[in-house]
């Protein structure tokens, strides 16, 4: 195993290619000097000010942009390791993070307006006295927890350079330049591209917030910085779709697609209709962001590939003993990629990274995901083995829902289930039992004062009691479907009276799980998300002729509201115009 650091690699490239472009955001380039520069002045501000010590734990609470990239190099330099926490996450669940971390310190906006005050006093030069060592942690990233809480994930520099060095051979990406980078840092794949990029002297795009949630914009971005390297889960790639492949993408040449089960549909959409070079890697957090590959055009058959170089995988039977092939089993992940364990968490360390049975002193982590093997040496992702769900890339625990759920005056029991509409995207659908009425608004707003979006139903059934089987276990095939039986959502029933909002009501329909949608029914209360709101955008613009931005579904978010929108677009388009710059967009 490698003995460099995420820091030894960036700083390879630093003396090599100093005035190379390093990050581009906004149309604004930086280049590997002055990233370093700036990086090196806030190691050396941290270091005063926040007495770090090697290994302290310093929260990045930041919004997308170039000072996002600087303060992640900023906290590595200065020994410590960074724990990334989305701003739009609940405040309880910030709280969370920041209290079971103990960190020094967090760099929020508040913090870098008081160190750009005082910046150019800071030396440019690396910090003395601070040696890191690849044993030691570079970052901390929470996924769900089973209990109720997040858990945090221990991720070494040995690990982290040690996929690096894989990918670049492995994966092709030494002739390769452009990469986008379009992960919440949140996210371990945002790990690849950051310092994918940083470490292996590439160039990055890093796009904006506002292009994220615009496909249209995100797409042009893309072709407009002539990226090479574009990596994206399942559910972003089925949202981009119609809008990526509807011109030739002359620059693209490598597509990753990971973080949920890849569909079947679009695994023989993309091998029947483009030579984009697309590859399906899975690999969980606790393994250091991917562990296996795919490229999908060396086969007629989906699977999620061979493990990397340094990586290496055993199915397991429950008692520990390996599974001949195309028999079922546990995936078992050994190798370079390992994390150190759970920030705080010794016994669920111990019981998930567990001593491996082959291999003296060496350890293995138990996934709880189901594969088997098949003649060709790869292997056939089967499912879960527990609750987990993955959403929109998002690694869920249930019990961790239903744990927020429980604790809501009135419900008593509570389970939580996974939908799937169209085999691509998963819904998460809510049972609980309650002797009070809850419409679908007011358990939306108990949830997020504790989950963060992507981890809140989109859906509520009240029920009775829970079906259980003999066993006393939960009889899922006896819950209801969703038809008729989902919540109110707190508004009186209104229907469609226009032709405009007939089409709309229509669509509408079609994208979300319900076919009784009036047209003052919130979007979001009716289960809408991001990725539903841009499936959404693209009927809408087909539909009707016209180009809205997601800015416009956003501000209009009842079916009434957006038909007197779209009224108003026909009836005078000298109005629309000034909506339209009002809105900045």
């Amino acid at each position: 195993m490698s003995e460099n650091t995420i820091l030894d690699l960036f700083n390879e490239h630093v003396v090599k290619r100093p005035n190379d472009v390093a990050l581009v955001f906004e149309g604004e380039f930086y280049s590997y000097k002055i990233l370093d520069d700036k990086s090196n002045q806030l190691a050396n501000y941290l270091l005063k000010n926040c007495e770090i010590q090697l290994e302290d734990l310093v929260g990045i609470k930041l919004n997308r942009d170039e000072w996002m990239i600087i303060s992640l190099l900023g906290i590595l330099k200065s020994g410590a390791a960074y724990v990334p926490i989305d701003p739009h996450y609940p405040k309880q669940r910030q709280d969370f993070i920041e209290n079971d971390t103990k960190c020094k310190t967090i760099i929020n906006e508040e913090f870098l307006e008081k160190f750009h005050l005082v910046s150019s006093t800071y030396s440019k030069n690396q910090p003395d006295n601070v040696v890191v060592s690849s044993r030691n942690l570079a970052y901390v990233i929470y996924t769900s927890g089973s209990t109720g809480k997040p858990k945090g994930v221990m991720i070494e520099h040995r690990s982290v350079v040690s996929f690096l060095t894989r990918i670049d051979v492995q994966l092709g990406f030494e002739d390769l330049n452009i990469v986008a980078a379009t992960t919440n840092v949140t996210f371990d794949i945002s790990v690849l591209e950051i310092f994918g990029t940083l470490c292996l002297g590439k160039k990055m795009i890093l796009i904006s917030e506002d292009k994220l949630s615009d496909p249209e914009m995100f797409v042009q971005e893309i072709k407009n910085n002539k990226v090479e390297v574009l990596q994206l889960t399942p559910s972003r790639l089925h949202q981009l779709t119609n809008i990526l492949f509807k011109s030739p993408l002359l620059h693209l040449q490598k597509l990753l697609v990971g973080g949920e089960a890849f569909p079947k549909e679009m695994y023989n959409f993309l091998k029947e209709h483009t030579n984009l070079e697309t590859v399906n890697v899975y690999g969980p957090t606790e393994t250091t962001i991917w562990s296996t590959f795919l490229n999908i055009k060396s086969t007629n058959k989906l699977s999620i590939g061979k493990p990397f170089e340094d990586e290496f995988i055993f199915i397991l039977n429950e008692r520990e003993i390996p599974q001949p092939i195309g028999v079922v089993g546990e995936l078992y992940i050994g190798g370079a990629g390992l994390a150190r364990g759970y920030l705080n968490l010794p016994e669920l360390t111990m019981e998930k990274f567990i001593k491996n049975p082959f291999i003296e002193g060496d350890h293995l982590y138990k996934t709880g995901d189901l594969g088997r093997w098949l003649p060709d040496g790869r292997i056939e992702y089967m499912g879960r083995k527990d609750d987990q769900l993955k959403v929109r890339g998002y690694r869920i625990e249930v019990g961790e829902i239903e744990n927020v759920l429980l604790r809501i005056p009135e419900i008593t029991d509570a389970v939580v289930l996974p939908y799937i509409k169209d085999d691509l995207v998963t819904e998460i659908i809510a049972y609980f039992v309650s002797n009070k009425e809850y419409d679908i608004k007011t358990l939306r707003t108990y949830l997020g004062q504790d989950l963060p979006d992507y981890m809140i139903p989109g859906h509520y059934v009240r029920l009775e009691c829970i079906p259980l089987t003999n066993s006393g276990k939960v009889d899922k095939r006896m819950l209801p479907s969703l038809g008729g039986l989902s919540l109110e959502i707190g508004v009186e029933y209104v229907a469609p009276k226009s032709e405009t909002e007939k089409r709309l009501v229509a669509i509408w329909q079609d994208v979300l799980v319900g076919d009784r949608i009036g047209v003052h029914d919130d979007f979001f209360d009716l289960g809408g998300n991001s990725l539903r709101m841009t499936r959404i955008l693209f009927k809408i613009n087909n539909e009707f002729e016209i180009n809205v931005s997601l800015k416009i579904l956003y501000r209009f978010i009842t079916v009434y509201e957006l038909a007197e929108f779209i009224e108003t677009m026909y009836e005078n388009e000298e109005i629309v115009s000034d909506q339209f710059d009002s809105l900045k967009l």
